[in-house]
Formats: structure tokens, C-alpha cells, sequence
């Protein structure tokens, strides 16, 4: 049975490739409207696709497709490598983080690559592919499922995020890290030697009490 909002997007999705026919046509006059042909693109791909719909249907197992920028806060501490961090040694950090939430992970944006000049070659050929070098440093996650398991894999990946984004150096989160294992260890120790004086100490009241 067709559900009757989707007859709606049907026609919404037929006038936005009119509007882009126009704009493709009118020569320089579209040429005015490139950010309105941008956002076009993006709704009528948005909808085809059901990228991040509005609409969502639980009571069936209708996969969804949800796609999410998170900021890197380089622009707060321009000194802190991000990048490398998230990616980690061979970009072993970022695998695992896809692997363990099902997810699509990218990092895109300007600074996303070691070669500045490249990004900008690459952000001026005019591909689409390559238009993300325009915009800020970010993370693009991505996953397709169901609605409910779509949007807990988003938020486990998000919530991974907000530790990875944090600007602590991976060398001083090692040393803390050792640190915390060094310090349970000597209280697992501490009280192990305190326990076996108490145990020794009540051995002997008991035999000198039957004696």
C-alpha cells in the first residue's frame, strides 16, 4: 500500500529537477543562483535517497539512511592535531570505530589532508566530490538501517567523538592511563598486606585462647 505522504515528495522532488532544468538553462542568469542550485541538489537527493528523513516508519524494518558533520575544534586549539588522533597509527583508530558502530567514518574539510595546496587544486576543478575542502575540518559519519539501530549507531560514534575531541595529547592520556593501573595496583596491594596481618594477628589470639 503507498503511503500517502510519499505521493507528496514525489511531486516535490519532480519540481525541484524543473527548477533545476531552468537554472541549468537560463545561462548566466542561473549562473546568479549557484547556492540555490546547491541546496536543490542537496533536498532532492536528501529525499530520493531518504537521507535523514523527516518522516520515519518503526512499525516496519525500513532501512534509513542518516548522515551527520561533527565539527573538529581546531578553530579552538589550532596547535592540537585532531586529525591524527582520530585516525590514529595507519588510521587503525578510525577503522575500529567504524567497524564497532557499523558506520561510515570520514574526515573532510579544509586540513583534512597533509597537502593544503592539493585541497585547494582539487576544491577549484569544480567536482563535486572534492567541494568538501571548501568547508570547515569535520567528521561525516554515515550508516544505513532501520531507524532505531541507524540512530544508535550515530550516537555511539558521537559519543566516542566527544572523548576523541577532547585536546589531550595522546602521550599524556598514556601516562595518566599508566598511572591509574600503577596506583590500583598499590592499593590491590596495600590491601592485600593488610589483610594478611589481620589474618596472622587472629591466628594467634584463637591458639592462644585453646591453649
Amino acid at each position: 500500500m503507498e503511503i500517502p505522504i510519499l505521493s507528496g515528495f514525489q511531486v516535490v522532488i519532480r519540481e525541484i529537477h524543473n527548477e533545476q532544468q531552468l537554472m541549468e538553462q537560463g545561462g548566466e542568469w542561473g549562473e546568479q543562483f549557484k547556492n540555490a542550485k546547491r541546496l536543490l541538489a542537496a533536498e532532492a537527493d536528501k529525499l530520493e535517497n531518504s537521507i535523514d528523513p523527516e518522516w520515519l516508519e518503526v512499525d516496519i524494518a525500513k532501512p534509513i539512511k542518516v548522515s551527520k558533520k561533527v565539527l573538529i575544534p581546531n578553530f579552538r586549539h589550532p596547535h592540537f592535531n585532531f586529525v591524527g588522533k582520530i585516525l590514529g597509527p595507519k588510521g587503525a583508530t578510525l577503522q575500529a570505530m567504524a567497524k564497532q558502530f557499523k558506520c561510515h567514518i570520514y574526515v573532510l574539510g579544509r586540513g583534512s589532508t597533509k597537502d593544503r595546496a592539493k585541497e585547494q587544486e582539487l576544491l577549484q576543478s569544480g567536482d563535486p566530490q572534492y567541494a568538501h575542502y571548501g568547508g570547515p575540518l569535520h567528521v561525516k559519519v554515515e550508516t544505513i538501517a532501520p531507524a532505531h539501530v541507524a540512530y544508535q549507531r550515530i550516537a555511539g560514534v558521537l559519543e566516542q567523538l566527544s572523548g576523541t575531541l577532547q585536546p589531550v595529547s595522546s602521550r599524556i592520556l598514556f601516562f595518566f592511563q599508566l598511572f591509574c593501573a600503577f596506583y590500583k595496583f598499590l592499593i590491590i596491594l596495600t590491601r592485600d598486606e593488610t589483610f594478611d596481618k589481620m589474618s596472622n594477628q587472629g591466628g594467634g589470639a584463637g591458639d592462644g585462647g585453646e591453649k
